[in-house]
């Protein structure tokens, strides 16, 4: 049984002797450090966060500024794009883990190899078809800006002029997403560790071309296209030729037979949609509120710019925290004990609310340091920060328990239910804003309350949701005559499996 961790590999064996679980304390531990390594491996969304502000420090005047919002929102296509792929990483770990329980069973771990294989050409697959069209429609901004959206033309002309060359990264940030999906399957965190120094490498040569040279926003660009394609070389280089991932033959098997191929794609696009459909209503209800406080002034337009980015930022936090949450609970899942599971939940809860609450607290007490942040002084945005910024970080604070609800329900097999309330809420908040912030004197205040209220709410429903579906393990019958359980260590510090740390495989697979 092969399970990777850090750079080695180890042969074990889960038992069914039932182990104590782990206090409290170990186990926000355990997921707060699983959770930090996630959000630094996340080198697209710390990319995505940092280019509004490498931007907006070289040339702050309106049309720039008012380019970079435009920017920010398209590049987010790619966003919608590659979260088709983001389903890698629920179908490649069960395989993984039946891969470990055919030890001693060449022919049958030969079939799990080729599942993988095929798993993962399919995500290549879906990119080549999906890349192309995302390209056009960045090389083809500048008339979509101007005719559809109605845009000022020098606005859009300086946002097509970024967006045409970055482009050219697009095909290699699918490639390497796709990789990187089965690396974290896999739980190789030292080719993670490399991914996150080629971003820092990246970033350092954006800073220096952009602020230490004549290029400006080109130079910035230039370390922003060559990121994916350095990450790519060093996460293919992994996959296709480090030892650990020899026996998977990655490499040749892209060569190989199809067949087999289209069960595979049914599974991956029918999985990665409800991940799509989640990212694209997330992408609505901030293009919705850009554009409804666009209604009422420019400056209003610009307070929700700087409140976004950092609610942004957050959502780093806000994500990795929770599914590192996950990862540690369906540890617990294996146990005996099921009480362990209802504990190792709430740890979660509570780990993802204490990350997800430094970001909003700070800038929701200290709104105006946003403008130092981007070197501006305005003292109208300034007014509305003070009243707008503590809002919505209610919101944003509140938001990262929301999605580790909706994390923990997938873990419990509720995978459609908690899909289509996180999408109603996102709706619903969307509806919230137009009426109080155009049908009320709230005006821009109301669009910042209809987006807090309808996560509280949206919350709300899903607690009670969670609290129901983990009733079997708050009061759990007796257990009798357990038995082994699949072994899966997700926590990369720890020597061995055992089987308090183990995952059912009947329970894998009921999360898909």
């Amino acid at each position: 049984m092969i399970v990777l961790e850090e750079e080695h590999q180890q042969t074990v064996l889960a038992t069914s002797t039932q182990q104590p679980s782990p206090s409290s304390f170990v186990l926000m531990r355990r997921i707060a450090g699983l959770g930090c390594f996630m959000s630094a491996s996340d080198t697209y969304a710390i990319k995505g966060m940092l280019l509004p502000l490498l931007l907006s420090r070289i040339n702050s005047d309106p049309e720039h500024l008012a380019a970079i919002t435009l920017i920010i929102t398209t590049t987010n296509i790619v966003v919608i794009g590659v979260s088709q792929i983001f389903a890698l990483n629920m179908l490649a770990p069960p395989l993984i883990a039946q891969y470990n329980t055919l030890n001693g069973n060449p022919e049958e771990q030969a079939t799990k190899i080729r599942e993988l294989n095929i798993l993962y050409r399919n995500g290549l697959i879906y990119s080549a078809f999906a890349f192309p069209s995302i390209m056009l429609v960045l090389n083809f901004s500048e008339p979509m800006f101007t005719s559809i959206f109605q845009q000022n033309a020098v606005v859009a002309r300086i946002a097509a002029e970024f967006l045409r060359p970055y482009s050219i990264a697009v095909p290699a940030t699918f490639f390497y997403l796709t990789t990187l999906m089965m690396l974290q399957s896999f739980q190789y965190t030292r080719a993670l560790a490399i991914g996150t120094a080629s971003m820092v490498l990246c970033l350092a040569l954006s800073i220096g071309l952009g602020y230490g040279t004549d290029l400006g926003i080109e130079g910035v660009l230039i370390g922003h296209v060559a990121e994916p394609f350095l990450t790519s070389i060093a996460f293919g280089g992994f996959l296709f030729g480090h030892p650990k991932f020899r026996d998977f033959h990655f490499f040749t098997s892209l060569t190989s037979s199809l067949r087999g191929n289209l069960t595979h794609m049914k599974q991956l696009l029918s999985t990665g949609s409800v991940i799509t459909i989640n990212v694209a209503a997330e992408i609505a209800l901030g293009f919705g509120l850009a554009a409804l406080t666009g209604v009422h002034s420019l400056k209003a337009q610009e307070s929700l710019a700087l409140i976004m980015q950092y609610t942004l930022a957050n959502a780093i936090l806000g994500v990795h925290f929770p599914l590192s949450g996950m990862i540690i609970m369906g540890d617990a899942m294996g146990s005996p004990d099921k009480k362990a599971v209802y504990k190792t939940a709430k740890a979660g809860l509570l780990v993802a609310l204490l990350a997800g609450s430094i970001i909003p607290l700070v800038f929701g007490v200290a709104p105006r340091s946003l403008l130092s942040i981007f070197g501006k002084e305005d003292d109208e945005i300034a007014g509305i920060l003070d009243v707008l910024a503590p809002i919505m970080s209610i919101g944003s604070l509140v938001d990262v328990l929301r999605v580790a609800f909706v994390f923990q329900l997938r873990m419990l097999g509720d995978m459609k239910g908690s899909t289509a309330i996180n999408v109603f809420s996102q709706l619903s908040g969307l509806g919230l804003a137009f009426g109080l912030g155009l049908y009320t004197n709230l005006d821009i205040y109301g669009i910042g309350l209809g987006y807090s209220l309808s996560i509280v709410i949206s919350c709300a429903v899903l607690a009670q949701r969670w609290y129901s579906k983990m009733e079997p393990y708050r009061q759990p019958e007796p257990v009798q005559n357990s038995r082994p359980s699949l072994g899966w260590d997700f926590c990369f510090w720890k020597s061995k499996t055992t089987s308090a740390d183990a995952i059912p495989l009947q329970q894998l697979e009921a999360t898909l």
